[in-house]
């Protein structure tokens, strides 16, 4: 769930907490084709998922991510994972 809303969000059709804002994007170098690796250093709207205890970042730039755990977070709708420089992640003040 997001914080300043009863807006359900999921991923995979399970609860997770999700919010919007923004992050500086670091490399991946376990990814030799990451695709992101043009955006290093660049601030970057993004969603921040908690889920089965972890947090990752997917990139909104376009709302997708935010399009993805809005409606059920599944397989069958595509997102693009970015990686976040530590401690950039910044949450907008509003929340949808």
């Amino acid at each position: 769930m997001t914080e300043s809303t009863d807006l359900r969000t999921e991923w995979n059709g399970e609860p997770c907490r999700a919010l919007r804002g923004t992050i500086t994007i670091a490399d991946a170098p376990e990814f030799p084709a990451y695709w992101a690796r043009h955006l290093l250093g660049l601030l970057r709207q993004v969603v921040q998922v908690e889920y089965a205890g972890r947090v990752f970042y997917l990139d909104d730039a376009d709302g997708q991510g935010w399009h993805k755990v809005t409606h059920g977070g599944g397989p069958y709708l595509q997102h693009r994972n970015v990686t976040a420089e530590p401690n950039s992640f910044t949450a907008y003040q509003e929340q949808p």
